[in-house]
C-alpha cells in the first residue's frame, strides 16, 4: 500500500512534459505490478507457512479455558 501511494504521481505521470519525451520514459506500470505481485506471493506464501505450522489464531499460552 505504501509502495503503492509513493508511487502515484510517476504512476499517474504528473510532470510529464510535451515537450520533454525522454522525462518519465521507463515503463513504470510494468515495474510498479512486478513489485506489488511480489509483495502479494510473500504475503500467500507466509500465510500458507503459518497455517502449515499451525500458528496464529489459538490460544496464547498461559491463558485458561
Amino acid at each position: 500500500m505504501t509502495v503503492t501511494l509513493a508511487t502515484v504521481p510517476v504512476l499517474g505521470r504528473f510532470g510529464a512534459l510535451p515537450d520533454n519525451p525522454t522525462l518519465l520514459d521507463r515503463p513504470y506500470l510494468a515495474g510498479w505490478s512486478v513489485l506489488a505481485g511480489l509483495v502479494a506471493a510473500g504475503v500467500v506464501a507466509a500465510t500458507v507457512a503459518r497455517a502449515r505450522r499451525g500458528g496464529g489464531g489459538g490460544a496464547a499460552p498461559g491463558d485458561s479455558p
